[in-house]
C-alpha cells in the first residue's frame, strides 16, 4: 500500500480517534503522523486585537502534542509536528498516497482543508466528522447551509434530538 498521512487537527487523541483505525492506516507499509503548527493561529485575530491563540492555549496544544507523540510511540509510529500552512506541508508529504484527516464544521478549518484537497495529485483522501455531541447527519439540516436561529430554537430542536438519541 501506498504512503498513508494521518493529518491530526483538533482531535488529538489516540484511545478513541476513528483517525488511528482506518483499514488504510493499520495496513500501511508507510506511515505518517502529521501535526502542523499553523502560523495563522498566532497572528492577531481579526475579531479583536488579540492573538487567535492566547498562551495558556498554545500551551495545552504543545502539551497535547507531546502526550499525542507518547501514544503514538507505543503504536510503533510518532508524531510529525511540522511549523507552516497545511495546505503547504500536507500535500508533498501525501504525493499519490492516502490522505486521512477529521473533517471540521467551521469556516477558517474548511477553508484550510478545501486548500489541503486543491493541491493534491493522486491521492486517495479518507475523512470523518467527530468532536460533536450530535452526528451532524442527526441533526435534520445541514450545519454548513444554515443554522437555525434564534439560538433558543436551536436548543428545542437539537434537545429534542438528544433526548431521541438516548
Amino acid at each position: 500500500m501506498a504512503r498513508v498521512v494521518a493529518w491530526f487537527r483538533n482531535d488529538l487523541r489516540v484511545l478513541d480517534n476513528p483517525l488511528v483505525s482506518y483499514d488504510e492506516i493499520t495496513r500501511a507499509e508507510e506511515y505518517i503522523a502529521v501535526y502542523c503548527l499553523d502560523p495563522r493561529h498566532i497572528e492577531t485575530s481579526k475579531w479583536g486585537s488579540h492573538a487567535r491563540v492566547g498562551a495558556h492555549r498554545r500551551r495545552f496544544i504543545l502539551e497535547t502534542l507531546i502526550d499525542l507523540d507518547q501514544h503514538l510511540r507505543t503504536l510503533g509510529s510518532r508524531l510529525v509536528v511540522l511549523e507552516g500552512r497545511p495546505e503547504d506541508l500536507v500535500p508533498p508529504l501525501v504525493g499519490s498516497g492516502v490522505l486521512c484527516f477529521q473533517q471540521e464544521d467551521t469556516c477558517e478549518e474548511t477553508d484550510v482543508e478545501a486548500g489541503v484537497l486543491a493541491k493534491l495529485e493522486g491521492a486517495t483522501v479518507r475523512t470523518h466528522h467527530g468532536l460533536t455531541l450530535l452526528h451532524r447527519d442527526d441533526l435534520g439540516w445541514d450545519p454548513r447551509k444554515k443554522l437555525p436561529l434564534p439560538f433558543g430554537r436551536f436548543f428545542h430542536d437539537t434537545a429534542k434530538l438528544y433526548l431521541q438519541c438516548r
